[in-house]
Protein backbone atom coordinates (compact mmCIF):
# COMPACT_ATOMS: atom_id res chain seq x y z
CA UNK A 1 0.00 0.00 0.00
CA UNK A 2 3.27 2.36 0.57
CA UNK A 3 4.72 1.93 -2.51
CA UNK A 4 1.22 2.28 -4.56
CA UNK A 5 0.68 5.23 -2.44
CA UNK A 6 3.51 6.89 -3.58
CA UNK A 7 3.10 6.03 -6.87
CA UNK A 8 -0.26 7.76 -6.82
CA UNK A 9 1.67 10.67 -5.59
CA UNK A 10 4.41 10.78 -8.30
CA UNK A 11 1.69 10.74 -11.05
CA UNK A 12 -0.66 13.60 -9.57
CA UNK A 13 3.30 15.32 -9.77
CA UNK A 14 3.59 14.21 -12.97
CA UNK A 15 0.30 14.94 -14.71
CA UNK A 16 0.66 18.49 -12.98
CA UNK A 17 3.78 18.65 -14.92
CA UNK A 18 6.25 18.88 -11.50
CA UNK A 19 8.35 16.20 -13.21
CA UNK A 20 11.69 16.58 -10.65
CA UNK A 21 8.76 16.07 -7.78
CA UNK A 22 7.26 12.83 -9.60
CA UNK A 23 10.66 11.53 -10.66
CA UNK A 24 11.33 11.69 -6.58
CA UNK A 25 7.96 10.05 -5.79
CA UNK A 26 8.38 7.50 -8.55
CA UNK A 27 11.81 6.56 -6.95
CA UNK A 28 10.53 6.46 -3.46
CA UNK A 29 7.81 4.02 -4.63
CA UNK A 30 10.84 1.86 -5.89
CA UNK A 31 12.59 1.58 -3.19
CA UNK A 32 9.37 0.58 -1.09
CA UNK A 33 8.82 -1.97 -3.78
CA UNK A 34 11.75 -2.56 -6.00
CA UNK A 35 9.39 -5.26 -8.54
CA UNK A 36 7.54 -2.59 -9.22
CA UNK A 37 7.18 -2.47 -13.42
CA UNK A 38 4.31 -0.03 -13.55
CA UNK A 39 7.05 2.45 -11.56
CA UNK A 40 9.72 1.74 -13.28
CA UNK A 41 8.04 2.18 -16.58
CA UNK A 42 6.40 5.60 -15.48
CA UNK A 43 9.73 6.98 -13.73
CA UNK A 44 11.11 6.19 -17.55
CA UNK A 45 8.43 8.14 -18.61
CA UNK A 46 9.45 10.96 -16.23
CA UNK A 47 12.77 11.26 -17.02
CA UNK A 48 12.05 10.66 -21.14
CA UNK A 49 9.77 13.96 -20.20
CA UNK A 50 13.06 15.77 -18.86
CA UNK A 51 14.86 14.81 -21.85
CA UNK A 52 16.81 12.17 -19.70
CA UNK A 53 17.04 9.66 -22.80
CA UNK A 54 19.54 7.33 -21.05
CA UNK A 55 18.07 7.65 -17.99
CA UNK A 56 14.79 6.47 -18.72
CA UNK A 57 16.15 3.21 -20.62
CA UNK A 58 17.96 2.26 -17.81
CA UNK A 59 14.47 2.35 -16.16
CA UNK A 60 12.30 0.83 -18.86
CA UNK A 61 14.93 -1.95 -19.27
CA UNK A 62 14.29 -2.82 -15.26
CA UNK A 63 10.81 -2.58 -16.10
CA UNK A 64 10.68 -5.09 -19.17
CA UNK A 65 12.86 -7.26 -16.47
CA UNK A 66 9.88 -7.80 -14.81
CA UNK A 67 7.42 -7.66 -17.13
CA UNK A 68 8.70 -8.32 -20.78
CA UNK A 69 4.53 -8.94 -22.03
CA UNK A 70 3.55 -5.12 -21.34
CA UNK A 71 3.92 -3.59 -25.52
CA UNK A 72 3.80 0.09 -23.66
CA UNK A 73 7.26 -0.56 -22.07
CA UNK A 74 8.28 -1.91 -25.51
CA UNK A 75 7.28 1.43 -26.93
CA UNK A 76 8.71 3.45 -24.38
CA UNK A 77 11.86 1.82 -24.36
CA UNK A 78 11.65 2.55 -28.49
CA UNK A 79 10.80 6.31 -28.12
CA UNK A 80 13.69 6.83 -25.72
CA UNK A 81 16.10 4.89 -28.14
CA UNK A 82 14.97 7.10 -30.94
CA UNK A 83 15.60 9.93 -29.23
CA UNK A 84 18.84 8.88 -28.32
CA UNK A 85 19.41 8.42 -32.60
CA UNK A 86 19.57 4.44 -32.20
CA UNK A 87 17.17 4.21 -34.86
CA UNK A 88 17.49 0.38 -35.55
CA UNK A 89 16.91 -0.50 -32.07
CA UNK A 90 13.88 1.95 -31.71
CA UNK A 91 12.25 0.10 -35.01
CA UNK A 92 13.21 -3.43 -33.09
CA UNK A 93 11.30 -2.30 -29.95
CA UNK A 94 8.53 -0.88 -31.69
CA UNK A 95 8.24 -3.99 -33.60
CA UNK A 96 7.99 -6.14 -30.55
CA UNK A 97 5.90 -3.67 -28.48
CA UNK A 98 3.83 -4.78 -32.06
CA UNK A 99 3.79 -8.04 -31.71
CA UNK A 100 2.62 -8.09 -28.49
CA UNK A 101 -0.15 -5.83 -28.77
CA UNK A 102 -0.85 -5.65 -32.84
CA UNK A 103 -3.90 -2.84 -32.28
CA UNK A 104 -1.30 -0.59 -30.81
CA UNK A 105 -2.07 2.82 -32.78
CA UNK A 106 0.74 5.01 -31.39
CA UNK A 107 3.41 1.91 -31.56
CA UNK A 108 2.16 1.93 -35.50
CA UNK A 109 2.67 5.61 -35.40
CA UNK A 110 6.26 5.43 -34.00
CA UNK A 111 7.30 2.37 -35.99
CA UNK A 112 6.64 4.98 -39.13
CA UNK A 113 8.44 7.78 -37.80
CA UNK A 114 11.23 5.84 -37.25
CA UNK A 115 10.99 3.98 -41.03
CA UNK A 116 10.84 7.31 -42.23
CA UNK A 117 13.65 9.13 -40.92
CA UNK A 118 15.83 5.79 -41.81
CA UNK A 119 14.24 6.44 -45.92
CA UNK A 120 11.61 2.92 -45.79
CA UNK A 121 8.99 5.36 -47.13
CA UNK A 122 6.87 2.65 -48.31
CA UNK A 123 6.44 0.61 -44.99
CA UNK A 124 6.63 3.78 -43.11
CA UNK A 125 3.47 4.96 -45.13
CA UNK A 126 1.95 1.35 -44.05
CA UNK A 127 2.20 1.78 -40.84
CA UNK A 128 0.88 5.31 -40.58
CA UNK A 129 -1.92 3.86 -42.41
CA UNK A 130 -2.57 0.97 -40.02
CA UNK A 131 -2.54 4.04 -37.02
CA UNK A 132 -5.12 5.83 -38.74
CA UNK A 133 -7.11 2.91 -39.27
CA UNK A 134 -6.78 2.11 -35.57
CA UNK A 135 -6.89 5.76 -34.29
CA UNK A 136 -8.34 8.47 -36.21
CA UNK A 137 -6.95 11.12 -34.02
CA UNK A 138 -3.55 10.32 -34.83
CA UNK A 139 -4.48 12.05 -38.29
CA UNK A 140 -2.41 14.88 -38.04
CA UNK A 141 1.26 13.55 -37.81
CA UNK A 142 0.58 11.26 -40.10
CA UNK A 143 -0.60 12.43 -43.53
CA UNK A 144 1.81 11.00 -46.33
CA UNK A 145 2.30 14.88 -47.72
CA UNK A 146 3.72 15.60 -44.48
CA UNK A 147 6.02 12.34 -44.47
CA UNK A 148 6.92 13.27 -47.66
CA UNK A 149 7.67 16.58 -47.34
CA UNK A 150 9.95 15.78 -44.22
CA UNK A 151 11.84 12.74 -46.38
CA UNK A 152 12.69 16.00 -49.24
CA UNK A 153 13.29 18.19 -45.87
CA UNK A 154 16.01 15.50 -44.68
CA UNK A 155 17.53 15.36 -48.36
CA UNK A 156 18.12 18.80 -49.14
CA UNK A 157 19.76 19.68 -45.76
CA UNK A 158 22.03 16.79 -46.72
CA UNK A 159 22.79 17.85 -50.10
CA UNK A 160 23.52 21.42 -48.66
CA UNK A 161 25.62 20.36 -46.35
CA UNK A 162 27.45 18.39 -48.97
CA UNK A 163 27.91 21.56 -51.11
CA UNK A 164 28.83 23.68 -48.30
CA UNK A 165 31.79 21.25 -46.80
CA UNK A 166 32.75 21.14 -51.03
CA UNK A 167 33.03 25.06 -50.74
CA UNK A 168 34.76 25.35 -47.83
CA UNK A 169 37.85 23.06 -49.41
Amino acid sequence: PEAEKALFEAFWHHQEGRLEAAVGRYRNAIAIHPDFPEALNNLGIALKDQHRFAEAVAEYRKALALRPDLAQIWNNLGDSLHSLGDRTSAIAHYRKALALLPDYAVAWRNLGDCLAETGEMDEAQKCFGQALALDLSLDASLSPADMALGECQRKFAKVVTTIEAATTR
